[in-house]
């Protein structure tokens, strides 16, 4: 962008080490309803730990919404409506034991 004039300089270059994940995963809704999520983006998670609750439109029946691996939520849903197979978070992970 500095070359065609949109900004007076090149952007420094972040501090610190740039992580690459090798595996990640998103976690699709089994079935439609309303999405109650107890993390966001950022939050570490572990596996099989309950992320959320997919509520059917009265709340009678709630479903569990588990992480399937252990690490780091890197993007979520921002809709509370889901249809099934609608992504709800994308989680990338580092570890070996999963």
């Amino acid at each position: 962008m500095k070359a065609v004039g949109v900004i007076k300089r090149a952007p420094a270059m972040p501090e610190g080490d740039v992580l690459e994940n090798p595996k990640t995963k998103w976690v699709r809704a089994r079935r439609a309803g309303l999405l109650r999520l107890k993390f966001t983006t950022g939050d570490f998670v572990k596996k099989n730990q309950k992320i959320g609750v997919i509520g059917d439109a009265l709340g009678d029946r709630v479903f569990r919404v588990s992480a399937p691996l252990e690490g780091i939520i890197i993007s979520h849903a921002t809709s509370p409506l889901l249809n099934q197979g609608d992504p709800i978070v994308h989680i990338a992970s580092w570890s070996n034991g999963d």
